[in-house]
């Protein structure tokens, strides 16, 4: 979920952009950094060093060209981190679906 309204907000941020509406613009960035915060604080360094090591990198490139986009009023900022924020997302719904895979097919073959 949390990938999904970062997604929202880079969306919308390039389109604020796009019309020059910079209200929306830093309201839309203000949130997708605060997304993204989080994401970093469900980070779990603990259990897996160094994937949680990786992600915390990524998490902060995005970060830093959010602040970038909204300081310059570019949106080719915000191009990559929507690349990132999507194979991201949709890596974890492959996992998801890997998951409950396997979790149904213990059950059948018991």
């Amino acid at each position: 979920m949390l990938y999904d309204a970062a997604i929202k907000d880079i969306r919308t941020a390039q389109e604020a952009i796009a019309v020059n509406d910079r209200g929306q613009k830093a309201k839309s960035l203000d949130h997708g950094v605060k997304v993204v915060m989080e994401l970093i604080n469900s980070l779990r360094p603990d259990k897996a060093p160094e994937i949680a090591e990786n992600l915390r990198r990524l998490y902060d490139f995005m970060i830093d060209r959010m602040i970038q986009a909204n300081l310059k009023n570019d949106a080719e900022q915000l191009t990559p981190v929507m690349k990132v924020l999507v194979e991201l997302r949709e890596a974890w719904v492959e996992a998801i679906r890997m998951q409950r895979a396997n979790r149904n097919s213990g059950v059948l073959g018991a």
